[in-house]
């Protein structure tokens, strides 16, 4: 069961709890924090799904996760993350993922942004 309870200041809408099935005890955590988590749990499924199914190194699965978390991914995002390895490796492992379609690069040469390629 869904119960309203008062929401905070800022949005002026209630914040959605769970309760048990009496409706009488709150589970103490709100409706919209369990989505985020479900939504971050989905996300990581799906990465783990990539990475299997298109045979991914673990820096090359490093990307995706950060695409898939923020949208994009450039060569600077992708040097913090693996930050021991030489930037013309990084620049291969995002070349053969654009070559498997799984991403598409963007922009000129020297600033190029890789996103998830739309699904056709």
């Amino acid at each position: 069961m869904i119960l309203p309870v008062p929401g905070s200041r800022q949005t002026g809408r209630p914040d959605l709890y769970l309760s048990n099935c009496s409706g009488s005890k709150l589970l103490g955590f709100p409706l919209k924090v369990g989505l985020k988590a479900r939504a971050r749990g989905e996300q990581a499924i799906r990465r783990d799904v990539f990475i299997k199914e298109y045979n991914l190194s673990n820096r090359q699965a490093k990307a995706l996760g950060h695409i898939m978390e923020h949208g994009s991914l450039t060569i600077q995002d992708f040097e913090g993350l693996c930050p021991d390895v030489n930037r013309r490796s990084l620049q291969r492992d995002l070349k053969a993922m654009v070559d498997m379609g799984l991403v598409v690069s963007e922009g000129a040469t020297n600033k190029l942004v890789y996103r998830m390629k739309e699904a056709s």
